[in-house]
């Protein structure tokens, strides 16, 4: 699901208002969650790293935090249990399909009969 790239805010320099407040609604109604709550947890969460570097706002960095390995932020994931859950679920998820469809059209052309 393309929503779950708004956590990784790396790519702005700063963090405008209500920035991803639409994917976290599409994002809370995908996975059942409750919409108010995962949108206060989203902008308390931007808050809290907003003052961080972009290199420093990168999913991983955010999967880290949220799970106490990063900064000494320890207590972030029980601060922010609905975010540190999508962040897992988008750590698993691939991001693209070029690999497998490279080798599958790879495949396919060896598989053709020859002429």
């Amino acid at each position: 699901m393309t929503c779950l790239g708004i956590l990784d805010t790396s790519h702005l320099l700063s963090l405008p208002a209500m920035y991803g407040m639409d994917e976290m609604q599409q994002l809370a109604v995908h996975y059942s969650i409750n919409e108010d709550t995962l949108q206060q947890e989203w902008i308390s969460l931007l808050d809290d790293i907003g003052l961080l570097p972009p290199e420093e706002r990168r999913l991983a960095s955010l999967v880290q935090m949220l799970h106490g390995q990063k900064h000494g932020l320890l207590g972030l994931g029980s601060q922010y249990p609905m975010l540190k859950r999508l962040s897992s679920i988008a750590m698993v998820i691939p991001l693209s399909t070029a690999g497998v469809e490279s080798v599958f059209a790879l495949k396919t052309y060896q598989d053709r009969p020859q002429e």
